[in-house]
């Protein structure tokens, strides 16, 4: 009895110990932040250009649950995160350029972003900007893509239309109905009854596809 008194004892004296041992490597790893002006943890994240210029004071390293050196702060990187020209609370909400006029805002990344310098926003699946908007996969839309007064639209497989300064194709029920009228080819078809297109050196034709051909 005496002898099983004696090991449970040991037991306990050996996982008290232990304990004490975890909780002071712990501690050490916590506070053995370097806390000289310029060595911090990786910042992936980070313009560190721009903030070790603005950088002032000493900084607390206690990386990675915390980080500060005016105007720089980290918690739990890469978690949050912010200076005085952004905030990011990752994945969950950031903003880039605040100090600017047009801001890039994020609401869980990647699926919202609202990127004013750059007119390109997008709410998966839907995204617009200057003279486009998109729900992908099936409908696209841009004005002006290759020139003055320019459209492509398209709804996938319903229609496809282009037109620019050479001319216009248009798709309707792809592969059933097709008319081009473009600077080097001109042509239509009605698949599989009839098709015929022609440019300044040549020209095809067939009919009941694959039957016939020209």
């Amino acid at each position: 009895m005496q002898d099983a008194r004696c090991r449970m004892a040991q037991t306990q004296s050996r996982s008290r110990a232990a304990s004490v041992l975890a909780a002071l490597l712990i501690t050490t790893l916590l506070l053995s932040g370097c806390a000289t002006r310029d060595l911090r943890g990786t910042p992936y994240y980070t313009d560190t250009y721009r903030a070790a210029k603005q950088a002032s004071g000493d900084p607390v390293n206690l990386w990675p649950l915390l980080y500060y050196r005016k105007p720089t702060l980290e918690v739990l990187w890469p978690l949050m995160e912010c200076t005085d020209n952004y905030f990011a609370f990752r994945p969950f909400a950031s903003v880039y350029g605040m100090s600017d006029d047009e801001q890039i805002s994020s609401v869980l990344w990647p699926i919202a972003q609202f990127d004013e310098q750059r007119n390109s926003h997008r709410i998966f699946p839907v995204f617009w900007g200057k003279k486009r908007f998109a729900v992908f996969p099936l409908y696209w839309h841009w004005r002006d893509p290759h020139g003055r007064e320019g459209v492509a639209d398209m709804l996938i497989p319903l229609w496809s239309h282009c037109r620019d300064l050479d001319g216009y194709s248009t798709h309707v029920l792809w592969p059933f109905l097709h008319f081009k009228d473009r600077r080097n080819e001109r042509g239509w078809r009605a698949w599989p009854f009839y098709g015929d297109y022609r440019t300044q050196r040549s020209s095809y034709q067939f009919y009941m596809w694959p039957l016939g051909h020209r």
